[in-house]
């Protein structure tokens, strides 16, 4: 008998022999399937490494952590999860999740313009009235666009003045963060814009400096947009180590933006982004500019007031998607864009003039329709540190958001993506484009926080990980959150 031949009939009595072992016994009985051991020690593996990175704080840290399977819905991990914290920017999931909700993603913001009177040959005999509904992203480059439909319907000439009607909303310009963060806050930030319903450029101002041509002169100072409005006094001299700072002079009868310090000779152009304190008048002046600038002659000057009945619609113009607004909301964390859409809340659904209050009370109505009670929410930016919420009350919301097709997609697609864009640009880089999140921090508070959702090896787990402390400084907290994250996308979950 050959050699192979030998292999061949072993192989096939081995094989004989296996299928006979595997057959049931009579004589013994059945045996049931073990517990899921893997399991329950993959879970006891978790806790403990996100204990040990967590607990050693938790002195120095109030801590709110909550993370849940969304595949069955089961909790991974949890800490003090029904502890009511500082939120920070994290409220503004509440604020995005209930717009996509209530407005839905194609609702557009809308700028209407009329006149009181004919207009004949190109000319608007009585004057131009530019109503606004609330539009957050309304920028030079939509500016542009509306001056341009009106050059194309003929308009040569404004007799009249160029009103601005702002009664979509109430008049209070600033959310109830603003008095609380005065103290410590730099008031013409960027982030601390005062809103309106009619805004241009998020009410703020980019101021672009570059040195001047020898050592001693000014440094040269231009704004975008090119405007008269606001007047700039720039005491910044050309020489010595850059370091310059513009700020917005408080509480004064005409926006002023003083600009001082040094930059170095021969440096690059830097820009610094200021507020404005009265929209209208911004928006106006440069509309104004902007049709001058176009040969549309504006004879009057300009003014807030509420459009009369009767007058006559030369044209609408329309904001983008809601969706793409939503994005800029999470992604970059803009506080204007926040406070813009809790007020078109409250107007679209509680009715004119929206407010603030209106339109917490619309996101405090969606969320006890999902289940989350009891919400501490004063502002839908999350500035305020009034603001109290839960980690199990966020993850509660990603939960039931997660489960909704009309607004999950659009949510998670305006969050910040590790190690890609947003606010997570720099961070988890080592998990890169796994967590799509919500960041929040109020530094001089001592608050950092972060919500939103992370893939792991066999799933995705929705989490929240608020964080305050007076002691600990954010960087801390952030990189203690980083720590766990990286854990969990690593996890088997």
């Amino acid at each position: 008998m050959g050699k192979k031949l030998t292999r061949l009939i072993g192989s096939l009595l081995l094989s004989l022999s296996l299928v006979a072992c595997t057959q049931p016994s009579s004589n013994i009985p059945e045996r049931k399937p073990s517990p899921p051991i893997v399991s329950i020690a993959k879970q006891d593996n978790i806790k403990k490494k996100l204990d040990d990175i967590l607990l050693p704080y938790s002195k120095g840290i109030q801590m709110s952590v909550k993370v849940v399977s969304l595949k069955d819905g089961k909790t991974v991990y949890e800490y003090k999860a029904d502890d009511k914290l500082i939120p920070a920017s994290c409220a503004k999931i509440m604020t995005a999740a209930t717009t996509l909700k209530k407005l839905g993603i194609d609702y557009k913001f809308k700028t209407e313009l009329y006149t009181d009177k004919e207009i004949n040959d190109g000319i608007v005999e009585g004057n131009l009235y530019v109503k606004g509904y609330g539009d957050p992203y309304l920028v030079s480059e939509e500016l542009w666009l509306i001056v341009n439909d009106l050059k194309v319907k003929g308009v040569k000439e404004i007799n009249g003045d160029l009103i601005a009607d702002t009664s979509f909303f109430d008049d209070k310009k600033y959310g109830p963060g603003h008095d609380e963060n005065t103290a410590w806050a730099d008031y013409s930030r960027s982030y601390n814009a005062p809103n309106g319903a009619l805004s241009l450029n998020f009410n703020t101002i980019n101021i672009h400096v570059k040195p001047g041509k020898n050592s001693g002169d000014e440094a040269i100072i231009t704004l975008d947009p090119k405007t008269s409005y606001p007047e700039v006094i720039n005491k910044v001299k050309t020489g010595g180590y850059t370091n310059f700072n513009a700020s917005r002079v408080k509480d004064a009868d005409k926006d002023t933006i003083i600009v001082e310090g040094y930059i170095r000779k021969n440096d690059c152009e830097y820009v610094r982004t200021v507020n404005i304190s009265k929209p209208d008048e911004y928006f106006l002046t440069v509309f104004k500019e902007f049709l001058e600038q176009e040969g549309i002659k504006v004879k009057g000057g300009i003014k807030t007031a509420v459009l009369p009945e009767g007058c006559q619609k030369i044209l609408t113009h329309e904001s983008r998607p809601l969706d793409m607004v939503i994005r800029s909301l999470c992604k970059f964390s803009n506080n204007f864009v926040a406070d813009q859409l809790v007020k078109t809340l409250g107007a679209d659904i509680k009715g004119v003039p929206g407010s603030n209050d209106k339109g917490i009370e619309v996101i405090k109505e969606y969320l006890g329709s999902i289940g989350v009670k009891n919400v501490g929410l004063v502002d839908g930016s999350g500035y305020s540190t009034k603001n109290k919420l839960s980690a199990s009350q966020l993850v509660k919301v990603l939960e039931e958001v997660y489960k909704d097709f009309e607004v999950y997609p659009h949510l998670v697609s305006a969050f910040s993506i590790s190690g890609t864009d947003g606010t997570l640009d720099e961070r988890l880089r080592n998990i890169k484009g796994k967590v799509k999140a919500k960041t929040g921090m109020l530094i001089r508070t001592g608050v950092d926080t972060i919500s939103g959702y992370t893939e792991t090896k066999n799933g995705i787990l929705a989490f929240s990980i608020l964080m305050n402390s007076d002691d600990i400084d954010v960087w801390t907290m952030q990189s203690l959150q980083d720590k766990v994250l990286t854990e969990l996308a690593r996890a088997k979950y």
